[in-house]
């Protein structure tokens, strides 16, 4: 692990502000990560990306431009579940000065196919989906993430999460997730890492992007107004490992 990997990870942060203004669009909000409760069948799901690791891996470093001086990961596979659009949206090609090719429109296979019913059982529709697989040892240097849609529409679904994980965001700092619930991830704007110091075990969540025309709701932007106001401005310090005002 490079210095500043391992620095971003031992150092305290400042943490974040005493309160979030919401914005007109709560999608627009600018705050790193919010939590939606829910009942999401963790153990289903990662059986299920248990196998297809197994049989269909892709590693992450392989995809990396060759203009960058350092390996952005270790340990890290990443597997594309399906992708109903064709929006540029995964990443930005830096070298050529515009946005990546989109990945390949793709339908999921059966084992995928049963992810995507019961996500949508929760009222979750995913445009693309992937399971990100972040083996021991592994990490995913401080970055950020362009992929053209608003700041809270990228989603993350933790399925496990081993000791020695670890997801810190700057200012915030470290934030600790609970099973069964999603989150919705401001990778635009907020530098972030994740690590996996297990020894042995394999750290295991879905990441995708939400589809805006069946996302976008009055009630779904309601709730996410809602949670917004409750983990930032009533002070319950949902998920973070300080006060998200220290």
């Amino acid at each position: 692990m490079d210095k500043l990997t391992k620095d971003w990870f031992a150092l305290d942060f400042p943490g974040g502000p005493t309160s979030v203004e919401v914005a007109d669009d709560p999608f627009d909000t600018d705050a790193p990560i919010v939590e939606m409760e829910s009942d999401i069948d963790v153990e289903f799901i990662t059986e299920i990306c248990r196998i297809k690791h197994e049989t269909d891996r892709t590693d992450y470093k392989d995809q990396m431009p060759p203009y960058q001086k350092l390996p952005r990961t270790r340990n890290l596979y990443i597997s594309l579940l399906w992708n109903h659009s064709t929006r540029p949206i995964r990443y930005i090609d830096l070298r050529n000065r515009k946005d990546a090719d989109p990945p390949p429109l793709t339908q999921p296979d059966e084992g995928s196919l049963k992810v995507e019913e019961h996500l949508k059982s929760k009222g979750l529709n995913l445009d693309i989906c992937c399971q990100m697989n972040l083996q021991s040892q592994g990490y995913f240097r401080p970055h950020r993430d362009m992929n053209g849609l608003k700041n809270l529409m990228y989603i993350w679904i933790p399925l496990t999460y081993p000791k020695g994980s670890s997801l810190k965001f700057y200012p915030h700092g470290e934030y600790k997730p609970k099973f069964g619930n999603y989150y919705l991830f401001n990778q635009h704007t907020y530098t972030h890492a994740i690590q996996n110091m297990h020894s042995d075990e394999c750290r295991y969540a879905l990441v995708g992007h939400l589809n805006p025309e069946l996302t976008d709701t009055p009630e779904f932007r309601q709730l996410v107004r809602d949670n917004i106001n409750k983990q930032y401005n009533e002070q319950t310090n949902h998920g973070w490992t300080h006060k998200v005002n220290s």
